[in-house]
Parts: structure tokens; sequence; C-alpha cells
């Protein structure tokens, strides 16, 4: 059985990479210094103990991984050694954009079995070249490559360069990434400064194909489509500084079915001088507004982010704001509950609400948090706050909101916390019944105004909260303690508070998380796997009856570099493992 599974993995692995277009495969040989992103699997059986963990012990779907996960692709894999770590490389050369390289560990050290029963059967020919090189073939996938049998490996690529006689043993390579964090899966990025030039070049075609698939969809706007343009280019503007600049960047995970949770670790510097190593340098560096905030006590989610504002980030948003804004009036149009002077009024709101985020990331980091504590009852209560160029005008924002929202109303300066002015929002009609069974009775959004900074509370004693906060704030000096992002989240009662909101207030989460991206013209690999899936279903039943639910994030920056953790609990993994299970009955069952 172990055999079987890992022949499935694989299968994925090789399968992908060999049939992926030729044009983004190049089979020039490239000079320089290309950049190479590494990724390697561990050990077929630890694998495989933990992915019978996750969808048959904790999430009971044995069936679909016997009848479905283990042999619907393990016909590909024979002559495969299930005991050795696999690898593939992503490789971006100056010429000729992006390549995929594979170091597929061969049974008994021979490829015999490997070209035999795995490569011919998916029409991928293989002629012998020299003592351990090979020639590959498959014009019905418009695949050219070669193999190279080295150390027990078969090497692959479509540039012979990528598999030399003198290559290095692909196990060392392979075993040293996943020593870096003990990893069940990982990958790495090593670049040196005397490649710059090279990567540049390399990322030119690769940013050509990425926006080439930028195209008009048949259904929207001239002004949704350049806003998704535009994205997609500031998308390219920061991957192009983080592939050409990056000196490391390492990703990872581990399974632990002994402890009971899942672990992901990242961590990334850039090379030094560069705009990247710079940006990165900044992170947790910038005294926050909030950090004499405590945590609240047994809250079920804490949130403290503070993001460095570049140039890059900036004028992104200045872009993205612009172009959001007749996408936003066009959506305000189409409500068809809406009175004339409701839509006037809201799309008010929503250039008011455009220029305060423009103007606000004119500071010089993102400064948030966020805390929902129970109130020792089965009550919660929510308390958070964030940065703001201007709160004042948050204040004048507030009193269009009953022009444009029925049911709603707003009190102006119902108390003072310092220089902070509180304001209340109330429903006039009847409050939605999740609200008041997750805050309370009398569900009131409590909104706290000041110059530097703009307050949130929901819940029994929230102006008291408010006044205390404020208090304790401006009696402190900010502080900077290497932190930018904190995340400590119990998800079953959150998840399941908004879940209950959403359905009651006519938003479906199903649609929207099942929802298919693509359209008519995309091509097959850009279609959203999860299309069709009923996620909600899945998770919901799990979540409901969860104990071990929790969440960590933390990304915190020292000595200019940037590393995060992140750690699923148990009945998380479960709820993931309902998923893997579910879509493999979907997309592969038949």
């Amino acid at each position: 059985m172990h055999g079987k599974f890992l022949r499935t993995w694989m299968a994925l692995v090789v399968v992908v990479g060999l049939v992926v277009p030729a044009a983004a495969q190049s089979g020039t040989p490239q000079g320089g210094q290309p950049a190479r992103f590494a990724a390697s699997m561990s050990s077929a059986n630890a694998l495989l103990d933990d992915l019978r963990w996750v969808v048959v012990e904790l999430a009971g779907e044995n069936q679909v991984y016997e009848e479905i996960l283990v042999p619907s692709t393990e016909v590909f894999l024979y002559g495969v050694d299930l005991d050795r770590p696999a690898g593939m490389a992503w490789v971006f050369a100056k010429e000729g954009g992006a390549r995929q390289t594979f170091q597929i560990p061969l049974e008994g050290n021979d490829p015999t079995v490997f070209r035999q029963e795995n490569l011919e059967p998916i029409d991928i020919l293989s002629r012998r070249r020299g003592r351990d090189l090979y020639e590959l073939d498959s014009p019905s996938l418009d695949y050219q490559g070669w193999m190279r049998i080295a150390d027990g490996y078969g090497l692959i690529s479509t540039v012979q360069d990528d598999v030399p006689a003198t290559a290095a043993s692909a196990e060392t390579e392979l075993l040293e990434i996943l020593a870096k964090g003990n990893f069940d899966l990982a990958g790495r990025i090593v670049n040196t400064a005397e490649g710059i030039a090279d990567r540049t070049a390399a990322f030119k075609e690769l940013r050509e194909n990425m926006l080439a698939g930028v195209t008009r969809r048949p259904t929207e706007t001239q002004q949704v489509f350049a806003l998704r343009e535009s994205s997609a280019r500031h998308q390219a503007d920061r991957m192009e500084r983080m592939f050409v600049q990056t000196q490391e960047l390492l990703v990872g995970g581990v399974t632990d079915s002994k402890k009971g949770e899942a672990r992901g670790e990242l961590l990334m510097s850039g090379l030094p001088g560069t705009e990247l190593a710079k940006a990165l340098g900044r992170y947790g560096t910038i005294p926050s507004h909030f950090s004499a905030v405590p945590a609240a006590e047994g809250a079920i989610l804490s949130a403290r982010v503070r993001l460095p504002i570049d140039e890059i980030r900036r004028s992104g948003s200045r872009e993205f704001n612009k172009l959001f804004e007749p996408v936003w009036m066009e959506r305000i149009d189409k409500l068809e509950d809406l009175t004339a002077d409701q839509k006037s009024a809201r799309k008010e709101l929503a250039k008011q609400v455009l220029a305060i985020l423009t103007e606000s990331m004119e500071l010089d980091q993102i400064d948030a948090f966020i805390d929902v504590a129970p109130l020792g009852t089965d009550k919660y209560a929510m308390l958070g706050g964030v940065r703001t160029a201007d709160g004042g005008k948050v204040a004048e924002l507030l009193k269009g909101l009953p022009a444009g929202f029925k049911d709603i109303a707003v009190e102006l300066n119902v108390a003072q916390a310092g220089e902070a002015h509180i304001h209340r929002i109330k429903f006039t009609g009847t409050p939605p019944k999740a609200l008041t069974k997750f805050y309370g009775e009398v569900p009131d959004l409590y909104v706290a105004t000041q110059k530097e900074a703009v307050w949130l509370a929901v819940g029994s004693g929230a102006i008291d909260r408010l006044t205390e906060t404020i208090a304790v704030v401006a009696a402190s000096e900010p502080k900077a303690d290497g932190i930018a992002i904190t995340v400590d989240a119990h998800l079953s009662p959150i998840v399941l508070h908004l879940d209950e909101l959403a359905v009651e207030t006519g938003f479906d989460l199903k649609e929207i998380l099942a929802r298919n991206q693509s359209n008519a013209t995309d091509e097959p690999r850009r279609q959203n796997p999860l299309a069709g899936i009923d996620l909600r279903s899945i998770a919901l039943p799990v979540l409901r009856t969860a104990t071990l639910d929790r969440i960590e994030i933390r990304f915190i920056q020292a000595d200019g570099a940037v590393k995060g953790t992140v750690r699923l609990e148990r009945d998380l993994i479960k709820a993931t493992g309902k998923i893997i299970a579910k879509v493999a009955a979907e997309k592969l069952g038949g």
C-alpha cells in the first residue's frame, strides 16, 4: 500500500511537469546564473503516514483513499524508488523563460522499469544517447528533453546542460533542503549578487507570459478589466523584486501526527544593498501605535499587523484605489433594492473610504490590531484599532451612513476618551440574530476617532473598553519589537459566527468559496480545482464539534531576514482531510 500511494503522489509531480506547455520550457542552454527554486519531498513512508493520518485517521475517508487517491495515477510511477527523497526545480534563465527539472529516485538504481512502464505509457519515448544519457521525446505532449542517470536518480530537463555527467548528488541536495527545518516538504532559492542581471533578463519573459494571460473576459466591463490588469502588473512588480533581489527564500512544512498538528515555516532575506533587503529590514522596526495594547485574556482571536509601506506598495495602492472607484460605482448602480438617493449616498461614502485609504497609505506602515474575547458568558466582545492619517475624516464619513443604509442610525460624540470622540452605530430595526447570539442583545458598534487612529468596539462594556485602552495608549510610548504579524485564533466559533451572519444577511458563502474564476478563454491549468465543491458543507460539520481548532501565525524580523511560522491544530487538519477527499471524489472519481 505504501508503494501505491507514493506512485500516486509522484505521478502528480512528474506528469504535471512533463505536460506543461512547451512555451514555458526552454530547450536552449543558458549561461549566467539563473534563479532556481528547488523543492524536495521526504521519504515515502513518512509522507504516506502523514496522508493516511489526515485523510483516513482524522477525516475517516478510507474508501476515497483506497479506491480513488491510490489507484488514480499509480500506473505512471513504476520504477520509482519509494524510500528516497524526490525533487523538482523551477529554473528561470536569461533567455527562454522558465523550465522545470526533476530528480526522480529510481527503483534498484535502474532506469529500465521507469522508462518502459512509466514514461512509455504516457507516450514519452527515451533513446539512449550515451552511457547514462537518454533523449526524451513526445510529439503528443509537445515535449523534448533529456534524462541523466546519476547516483541512482533520473535527472530530467528540457536542457541538456541541466543534467551534466558531473552532476552533484541529487539525494544530498534534497536532504540538505529538508534538513533546514526537518521538513516533510520544502523548497529553497539561493541567489548571488553576480546573477542579478541574468535574473532581471529572465524575469522579463516570465512577466510577458504572466501578463499575456490577462485578457478581458466576455462578461466583464472595461473598468473591471482595467482594475484586474493593473493588479496583475503590480503583482508582477512585487514578484520581480522578490525573484531578482532575494538572497535566500526557504519554505517548508511538517505534518506531525504525534503532536497532532501541522507546521509551516518561511525564511526570506534580500541581497545586501537591494531595495528588497531595505524593505525586509524595516519589518518590525517601526514603532506601533498600539504596542501598549495587551492581548485580551482568553481571546478566540488576537491579531497584530505591522507592515512597512514602501513606494511599490504605496504606488500600487494609489492606482488600485483610482481604478476601483468606477468599479465600485458600477456595482452600486446594479443594486436593485436601493433607491436613487441611497445609491447616491453610497457612492459618496465609497469615495470617502477610498480617499481615507489612499491618504493613510502615505504613512510609514500598516498598523492595526483586533481582539475578540469571551465576556465570561457565551457572548463575546470585539476591540480593534487601525492607524490612520486623519481619523477625524472617519467621523465625517459616519454621518452619511444612515442615508446609504436603511435600519442604521448614527449618534456622534456619545462619549469622550482623551482626545478621541466615541460614536455609536445602532440598528433601528431588528438586528441580525447572528450578531445578538454572538455579542449580546444590543450589538451596537462603537467607533472612536482621533487624528492618529480609528478604534472599533462591539459587545457589552464597549465604551469602557475603548476608554481604558485609549488611555493606556496615550500614556505610553509606541514601541517596536521585531514583530510584523501575529495571529492567534480558535477558528471554530469565529467561522461559525461569520457563516450564520452570511446566511442570515444573504451572502452565499458556498457560491463564493466554490466560484470558478476562469472563463471560456482560460487554459485548463487555470481552472479553479475547487469549482463546484461545496466547501461549506464539508468544513462546518467538523468545526461544530471541534475542540483543537487553533491557528497560530507569526512573522518576525531579525538581522534583516523575515521569518514566518504557521501552526494548525488537529481539527483544522481534519477539515483539510475532508476537503482533500471531496475534491478527489469529485474530480478523480469519475
